[in-house]
């Protein structure tokens, strides 16, 4: 019964901290008072608390930093695997390639209509920490992922800029089963991306987006034909 009281006592904090972070309109990233205040906060102990904060990092929610506190999460409560993918035990690759197609052309599109002048400049700078990955031959889907997500927080879309994050997790596979020819696709489309981001241009951001995306769709297509003409 004392570990039940317990349980309801840590789920009832982790009620009061969201409602506090979604009354103060927290963004991600943004820091939450010291753990003392929040203990004075909240009127609870230590390690109340901190079972609580547990929770709520677990839920994606809150993050953690060693000697800094607790932080607004960038994920906002989205869970790791929200369409629940990982138990889709066939190959989806194609399915999400798919899905992103009918997505993100118009994510693009909005964001080059409604990005605010400090959206546009992470939208570049994202873009280029991509190409410097790329040109210095080490892994770049973290930060092509980055771009993607930075272009649909711009879109001013909040139901799509969270299922572009539960998308987004097929970029990394896209880019291995694709081979070699994504990163000269990927930097040329997303400077051509972020130039219509920058003049406004919604129709060229939708195009070069549908384009970036269609060249990863028809790779996809070559790779299958190659694989029924081996089988055969």
């Amino acid at each position: 019964m004392a570990e039940e009281r317990e349980t309801t006592r840590t789920e009832a904090v982790t009620r009061r901290i969201m409602k506090y972070i979604r009354q103060s309109r927290m963004g991600p990233g943004m820091r939450l008072p010291t753990e003392t205040a929040c203990m004075e906060l909240f009127g609870v102990s230590r390690s109340t608390l901190r079972e609580a904060v547990k929770m709520l990092v677990a839920r994606n929610i809150l993050e953690t930093r060693q000697g800094s506190g607790m932080f607004v999460s960038p994920r906002q409560g989205i869970p790791d695997d929200p369409l629940g993918l990982y138990f889709i035990y066939d190959d989806i690759r194609l399915d999400l390639l798919n899905v992103r197609l009918l997505i993100e052309p118009t994510v693009a599109k909005l964001a080059a209509e409604r990005a605010t002048a400090a959206e546009i400049l992470a939208i570049r700078e994202a873009a280029e920490r991509t190409e410097k990955c790329i040109e210095a031959g080490v892994r770049y889907g973290e930060a092509d992922m980055a771009f993607h997500r930075t272009l649909a927080a711009a879109s001013g879309n909040r139901v799509i800029a969270r299922l572009a994050v539960a998308i987004e997790q097929s970029i990394e596979e896209n880019i291995a089963y694709a081979g070699g020819f994504t990163e000269v696709n990927t930097m040329h489309f997303h400077r051509k991306i972020v130039e219509a981001v920058e003049t406004r241009n919604g129709m060229q951001a939708y195009y070069f987006m549908t384009r970036h995306l269609a060249l990863f769709r028809e790779r996809f297509d070559e790779k299958e034909e190659t694989r029924a003409i081996d089988n055969a």
